[in-house]
């Protein structure tokens, strides 16, 4: 029978929260972590430099280090002007030596007597070398060239994308652009970069452009690289790099049937779970006959999310996203819905509580899936 929504309210929303609970639990948005997000970083900073670093001297706190500047970011440096940086240890960890001359990107915050203090874009308790951004000495050029109209953020992406292009994908610079750093910034000078890295000859390059994209709702982008096989083998050896999938919420035709077919037997494992999370994640009409199919895929983390991204549609949950998981808005109905009963409230279940009893949920998605298909494929 259908509910009224005041028995929806009462029995759904503690049903809701407790599939939250779970999500939070399991980090669904787990991935390369460590660094900050760049807006941030670049708002800390007073200034921001290409600079070689020409001298290096332990300090008791840290490391003290002269900077050539070569390019200026932002702030007032000049360029071929030396700055003098400090480094504070946060574990008092210092080492007897760091090398020189090599060329970085440089986060600074002003200090007393002209000295600079080194703002490190990683978090936590980090060593030296990852206090800095290495890139190359000459400037960019070609794609990567850099205008005077382009802001902070824009000029540190042709710096990065450049850098990787010229270096390859195994970097310090790899993971930053990896873990997330770059996220928010979906201007067309970040676009035009990551497009350009993911028509990279390099397979591990190419993904790294192509994860950029698919964070920023590119559908085409999801529909190359479920073909690209040099891309997925990449994803084999670097699991997280997946992650980006969890993410993607454009619910196009064009790029739903590309997930579904990430979700395939023979697909990289962690690329086959964050498809079918980004699916159940959804819950638009169009997503449905694929999560039915996963109800009988070959893992449990698979059928989990069928059933999950049935009951969630069923249920009229709004789409699964950062904002909402961490607002919780996800677990509040939009409505009640045609669908919405005792019985697909009463069938939402945690992840813990499907591997109880996984046989009752499949049964009964199985049996829902079979009775409104047709009202839901017209």
């Amino acid at each position: 029978m259908t509910l009224d929504s005041s028995t929806v309210r009462r029995n759904g929303n503690a049903i809701f929260a407790l599939v939250a609970l779970g999500i939070l639990a399991t980090g669904a948005w787990g991935g390369p972590g460590g660094y900050r997000p760049l807006p941030a970083l670049v708002d800390e900073a007073d200034a921001i430099v290409v600079g070689r670093a020409t001298q290096i001297t332990p300090t008791p706190a840290g490391l003290f280090a002269t900077i050539h500047t070569l390019r200026v970011v932002k702030g007032a440096p000049a360029e071929c002007e030396q700055l003098q940086a400090a480094w504070t240890s946060n574990n008092g960890s210092v080492p007897a030596s760091a090398p020189t001359e090599v060329v970085s990107v440089w986060f600074l915050k002003s200090g007393k007597n002209g000295q600079w203090q080194i703002i490190p874009p990683a978090v936590g308790d980090v060593p030296f070398s990852m206090t800095h951004l290495p890139v190359a000495a000459s400037p960019p050029s070609g794609v990567f060239s850099i205008r005077s109209d382009m802001d902070p953020l824009e000029k540190l992406i042709c710096e990065v994308a450049s850098a990787l292009q010229s270096t390859g994908a195994k970097s310090q610079l790899a993971v930053f652009v990896a873990s997330g750093a770059f996220d928010s910034v979906t201007s067309t000078v970040a676009l035009n970069a990551w497009a350009e890295l993911a028509a990279s000859a390099d397979p591990a390059v190419r993904l790294l452009g192509l994860q950029a994209l698919i964070k920023a709702g590119d559908t085409s982008a999801i529909v190359r690289l479920k073909s690209d096989e040099d891309v997925l083998d990449e994803i084999a050896k670097q699991p997280l790099a997946a992650a980006s999938l969890c993410d993607f919420r454009n619910p196009e035709d064009t790029a739903v049937l590309a997930l579904g077919d990430l979700t395939k037997a023979g697909m990289p494992a962690q690329a086959r779970r964050c498809a079918a999370y980004s699916l159940r994640a959804m819950h638009t009409q169009n997503t449905l006959p694929i999560l039915a199919k996963l109800l009988d895929a070959d893992t449990v983390d698979l059928r989990y999310e069928g059933v999950l991204g049935l009951a969630s549609f069923a249920n009229g949950l709004p789409m699964l996203t950062r904002t909402s998981l961490a607002g919780m808005e996800f677990a509040r109905p939009e409505s009640n819905g045609p669908f919405t009963t005792e019985d697909t409230l009463r069938h939402t279940p945690t992840e813990p509580a499907f591997r109880q009893n996984e046989m009752k949920y499949v049964s009964f998605w199985k049996a829902w899936w079979a009775a409104h298909q047709s009202q839901l494929l017209r």
